[in-house]
């Protein structure tokens, strides 16, 4: 080859490489982003993502899910997080076929909240234990792979989801009959949409979740999703619960009375009738010890008397009552009232000892089974 040929070659190839190299998205699942305001990623971006060390906890701090990957973007290490923001995000994956792929029923997927895609046509896609299913929310676009490996044991049992996590019967004495999609803290542009798995404990967001005492920004559960194959009926009650499952009394959120507003989903709007209630263990006012019931006193996990500095599982239960109204099951919605162990009749310790209370028509046991539930970490 002549000098004239190989520079021509030479250049030709760097440009064709640039121009290959220009098209990586830094973080290598389609819905991963760099971007710490959890929109999706965009090729016009200049925002190449941060730098971090791979053996070094808590390296990533900005997003749920958080992956310190080798990237062939940039040739380093860079942070890499699921896309959590609804408009310039999830919207974006659903749009172009490029969102996380999730076993169906709840299942487990392998890799838990970074799940493996896979070919069914292929012999051993999935290690054992595991089957490469089709999605639950598979794109049409044929050019993607709807794919995931999800644990053979939990995909005909949501049941078993619990168990082999230890959530159920311990915690939850009766698991959820079906998953929640998803959960919606906050709104518009603050929006934190929490999927079944998310871990959010690496996050310095992670004290907003329910806002602070003394933080002026309040992330307040604003929707509840669920799968299609869940009817609601608009003149029933339901009843949302979160909270953690590792301290077993502090709660999250208690959303009382709510009713659908359409379908599977519900709209969670503060009311005077329908509060948020969130409260820690251990928080102390003038006249009451114990748990806290107020619309006025907004905690989240930086506000917990213990910071917590690991991470927490938190669990979700969505429960229907019918035409039952939660006074009718005698839990009362005041301070001082079910879940403090020092007041009342109920006397329950723990969250558990609460589902576990009373009879089917009074207190924990008339909330009945969950109708759904998820959970995630803080």
């Amino acid at each position: 080859m002549s000098m004239k040929s190989y520079l021509h070659f030479a250049v030709l190839f760097c440009l064709a490489t640039s121009y290959i190299h220009a098209q990586f998205a830094p973080c290598t699942p389609t819905w991963q982003t760099v971007k710490t305001d959890g929109t999706a990623y965009q090729y016009t971006d200049t925002n190449f993502g941060t730098t971090c060390i791979k053996t070094a906890p808590y390296s990533c701090q900005d997003g749920p899910n958080p992956q310190c990957s080798y990237s062939f973007r940039t040739n380093r290490y860079i942070c890499c997080y699921d896309v959590w923001l609804a408009v310039g995000g999830l919207d974006i994956l659903t749009a172009n076929g490029t969102s996380k792929p999730f076993c169906p029923n709840g299942a487990l997927a392998y890799g838990d909240n970074q799940p493996l895609t896979c070919d069914p046509t292929k012999p051993n896609s999935c290690t054992t234990g595991y089957t490469c299913t089709r999605s639950w929310n598979a794109s049409t676009n044929a050019a993607r792979n709807p794919n995931v490996c999800c644990k053979t044991s939990t995909l005909n049992s949501f049941a078993a989801v619990w168990s082999q996590l230890g959530l159920t019967p311990t915690i939850v004495p009766v698991a959820p009959a079906q998953p929640i999609v998803s959960i919606i803290f906050g709104t518009a542009t603050a929006a934190l949409f929490i999927h079944q798995g998310d871990d959010w404990s690496q996050s310095t967001m992670k004290a907003k979740f329910l806002g602070s005492k003394t933080a002026g920004t309040k992330l307040l559960p604003s929707g509840i999703l669920l799968p299609n194959n869940v009817s609601t009926a608009n003149t029933d009650y339901y009843h949302l619960l979160v909270f953690d499952a590792v301290n077993n009394k502090h709660i999250l959120a208690f959303m009382p009375d709510m009713i659908p507003k359409a379908g599977n989903y519900f709209e969670l709007a503060p009311t005077a009738a329908n509060t948020i209630i969130v409260y820690p263990s251990g928080t102390k006012n003038a006249t009451y010890s114990g748990y806290l019931f107020d619309k006025d006193y907004l905690y989240g996990p930086g506000d917990y008397p213990t910071p917590y500095t690991t991470r927490q599982t938190y669990v979700a239960l969505l429960f229907h009552t019918s035409v039952k109204k939660i006074a009718d099951l005698n839990i009362t919605l005041t301070a001082g009232g079910t879940f403090d162990p020092n007041y009342g009749t109920l006397y329950n310790t723990t969250v558990t000892d609460f589902l576990k209370s009373g009879n089917s028509n009074l207190f924990g046991k008339g909330l009945g089974p969950p109708i759904a539930g998820t959970y995630f970490y803080i």
